[in-house]
């Protein structure tokens, strides 16, 4: 397990809303790495792609990533931008969160980031976003 024990308090402040259209080989690489890790923020999988079974059975089974929290919602297919913006304000109702996050299946991030942006956020509260760096 790569995460070190988080506060509970920082992990309820956060649900990262993963937006899914196809790619089913990146999205299970992305939760089995997440899985891995024990990623203890909230997740959000918002599914616009076509209809896949398998990727709709695994997904709908936690068991299948038994360390990480996370609720599938499969939207419509994404045939237009119309349907993307609709289907990400839809699982934006959803967050129950101070802090949200958009992600694609091919992003791959750390806790460790995500706290310091949380603590960050918490503290100047005359920002409304954060960002971490890409080289360390």
């Amino acid at each position: 397990m790569i995460n070190k024990q988080l506060d509970s308090g920082l992990i309820n402040k956060l649900t990262v809303i993963l937006s899914l259209k196809n790619r089913k080989n990146f999205t299970f690489r992305w939760m089995e790495f997440m899985n891995y890790i024990h990623f203890p923020f909230k997740i959000l999988i918002a599914d616009g792609g076509k209809e896949d079974t398998v990727l709709i059975e695994k997904l709908n089974n936690p068991k299948n990533y038994p360390n990480i929290n996370y609720t599938y919602i499969k939207y419509p297919f994404d045939k237009s931008y119309l349907d993307y913006y609709s289907k990400l304000a839809d699982v934006l109702s959803k967050v129950d969160t101070p802090y949200s996050m958009l992600m694609d299946n091919d992003d791959f991030i750390f806790p460790s980031g995500l706290t310091k942006s949380i603590n960050f956020l918490d503290i100047n509260k005359d920002y409304v976003s954060s960002r971490g760096r890409i080289d360390g």
